[in-house]
């Protein structure tokens, strides 16, 4: 790869507790091109996204240690990390799914199971908005 490429290439942070979970997304946004961080928990999550300073997270709602209600609203008040677009990734079917990701300052979600389209789809707006 050469370096104008790799300038290029744009970095998701992906956090989620399952395992196999984390491999699919993983291995489906790499073969798509874009580098992949993970993490396992929110700690981990949120301290990856201040450091790294990701073009995008993906976190799911209910992971340990800090769940991604909390990763958003503590990257959205730091204004170091207030602009990276962050997306909630959920099994949850609660109906106020929308308005709770508007309060808390989610860009997206993406209900689990995924469709592969969706998410790359969701990713690539989210990526290139103003």
């Amino acid at each position: 790869m050469d370096l104008k490429t790799a300038k290029a290439k744009k970095t998701i942070l992906f956090v989620d507790d399952e395992p196999d979970q984390v491999l699919l997304i993983q291995t489906r946004l790499e073969a798509n091109g874009y580098a992949v961080l993970t993490a396992a928990d929110g700690e981990t999550g949120l301290q990856l996204a201040i450091e790294r300073q990701p073009d995008l997270v993906i976190v799911d709602l209910l992971i340990p240690r800090l769940d991604g209600l909390e990763i958003c609203r503590r990257l959205k008040r730091d204004p170091t990390t207030a602009r990276i677009p962050v997306a909630l990734f959920t099994a949850s079917a609660t109906r106020d799914l929308d308005e709770l990701c508007k309060t808390v300052g989610f860009s997206a979600y993406l209900r689990k199971p995924y469709d592969a389209a969706e998410l790359l789809a969701i990713i690539q707006k989210l990526l290139t908005a103003p």
